[in-house]
C-alpha cells in the first residue's frame, strides 16, 4: 500500500509528535508498504531527506502562512500537488493538524485517496469550528479521525457529532525496552522530560522541589530536554538557592528510556496534553509518574496504580504527591513494576503499526470500521 504521511513535525526534530511520526512511518515501510513524507520546511533541514529508506519532501508550509509570504504559499501548495499526483498514494494520513493541513485542504483534487487524520493534542480554548476554519474543515471533510486519546477525541466529537460514527482511538506505542532495575529512592532523583515551554509546567516542579528538601535533603531534580523557558527556569532555580538542579539538554530518543531508569519519579506538571509519549516511556521504563490530571494523561497514568494525578497548576499537590513516592519504596517500586505491566498491554509498537495497518485497509476497501467511535 502506498501511504502519503503529511505532517508539520518530523525527523530529525524531537518532541513526541516527531518520534511518533517517525515511528509510524518507518514501521509500516519495514512491514512492506510504500511510504513517502511531506514536512514543513525549517531549522535548516535539508528540502529532501530520507529516513531508512523513506523518501522525505519538506515544504515551505511554515514560511507560506507566517510570514505571509505569496511565493511561498504557490510553491508548497504547488509541490504538494505535483507530490500528490507523481506517488498517487492509496491512503493520506495528516499526522498534525497545522500548517499543513491547510495546504491539503487546498490540493485535495490532486488525488482521489480517502485520507485520516490523526488528533494529537486537546483543543486550545482559542481553536472552533465555527465559520471556514481549517479545524472545522479537516474534521468535517477527513473520511476517518484517529485520535491518540479518547479524551482528545471526545473534545472532537463535542466540537462536531458527526465525527464520531468515523473515528477511533489508535494509542501510541513504542518498542520494548529493557527490563528496567527496581526503583531507588536513596536518595530520591526526580526527572522532567520535554522541551522547556510554558505549557509543560515544569517551573511547578522546581517549586516543588523547593518544598521537598527539607524532607528530603538529597532529593535532585533533572531536565532532559531544551527550550525557551530554560533561561527562566534556570534563573528560578538560582534565586532560590537550588544547586541540587540540572539542565541536562536533549538526550537522543534512544536514550529516554535508559535515562529515566536512573531516575526514582518521573515528573509531568503539564497544563495541557494529548497523549503524553514521556509518559508511556515511563511506564515501559518502569518508574512512577507524578502528573497533571490534563486531557489524556489518566489514559497512561493510572491514579494510585501506575503513579499520582494531581489538578493542574497545583505545586502544592504536586510537592505531596512526589512526597508520598519518595518516602515510600514499596510503594514506588509497586508502581513501576504496574506501569511497564499497563505499558505493555497498551502501548506497544506492534499494537500501534496493526491498527494503522487496519484503518488504511478499510478506507481503502470502502468499509467502514466495526469499532466506529469505541
Amino acid at each position: 500500500m502506498r501511504v502519503l504521511f503529511v505532517t508539520d513535525l518530523f525527523w530529525p526534530l524531537i518532541g513526541g509528535i516527531e518520534v511518533w511520526a517517525a515511528r509510524v512511518v518507518t514501521g509500516l515501510a519495514a512491514r512492506g508498504h510504500d511510504m513517502r513524507v511531506v514536512a514543513s520546511r525549517g531549522d535548516g533541514l535539508p528540502e529532501k531527506d530520507t529516513l531508512q529508506g523513506v523518501e522525505i519532501d519538506r515544504l515551505p508550509f511554515r514560511d507560506a502562512i507566517e510570514e505571509r509570504r505569496l511565493d511561498r504559499f504557490g510553491e508548497a501548495l504547488g509541490e504538494l500537488r505535483r507530490i500528490k499526483g507523481e506517488f498517487s498514494p492509496d491512503v493520506i494520513h495528516l499526522g498534525t493538524l497545522g500548517w499543513s493541513t491547510m495546504f491539503h485542504l487546498l490540493s485535495r483534487d490532486a488525488s482521489p485517496a480517502p485520507w485520516v487524520l490523526t488528533l494529537t493534542q486537546q483543543r486550545l480554548a482559542s481553536q472552533n469550528v465555527a465559520g471556514d476554519t481549517v479545524l472545522g474543515r479537516a474534521l468535517d471533510s477527513a473520511d476517518w479521525v484517529s485520535s491518540v486519546s479518547r479524551a482528545v477525541l471526545d473534545q472532537a466529537i463535542e466540537l462536531l457529532p458527526g465525527v464520531a460514527g468515523r473515528s477511533s482511538v489508535d494509542y501510541w506505542g513504542m518498542p520494548a525496552p529493557p527490563e528496567a532495575r527496581p526503583v531507588s529512592c536513596d536518595p530520591p532523583r526526580l526527572l522532567c522530560v520535554g522541551r522547556l515551554v510554558p505549557a509543560k509546567g515544569f517551573d511547578l516542579a522546581i517549586e516543588a522541589l523547593l518544598a521537598l528538601t527539607s524532607r528530603h535533603p538529597e532529593i535532585t531534580l533533572s531536565f532532559a530536554g531544551d527550550g525557551p523557558e530554560r533561561e527562566r527556569l534556570e534563573t528560578m532555580a538560582r534565586a532560590n538557592g537550588l544547586d541540587s538542579i540540572a539542565f541536562e539538554g536533549w538526550i537522543r530518543p534512544d536514550r529516554v528510556c535508559s535515562r529515566m531508569a536512573e531516575a526514582t519519579v518521573v515528573v509531568l506538571p503539564s497544563h495541557q496534553e494529548g497523549l503524553p509519549v514521556v509518559a508511556i516511556e515511563a511506564a515501559w521504563s518502569g518508574r512512577p509518574v507524578v502528573a497533571s490530571d490534563v486531557s489524556g494523561m489518566a489514559e497512561v497514568v493510572s491514579h494510585g496504580e501506575t503513579g499520582l494525578l494531581v489538578p493542574a497548576g497545583d505545586g502544592d499537590a504536586l510537592a505531596r504527591a512526589i512526597d508520598e513516592i519518595v518516602s515510600d519504596r514499596e510503594l514506588a517500586r509497586r508502581m513501576g513494576v504496574a506501569g511497564r505491566r499497563h505499558a505493555t498491554e497498551r502501548f506497544s509498537l506492534e499494537s500501534m503499526m496493526s491498527a494503522y495497518e487496519c484503518l488504511y485497509e478499510r478506507l481503502v476497501s470502502g468499509v467502514e470500521r466495526s469499532s466506529a467511535g469505541q
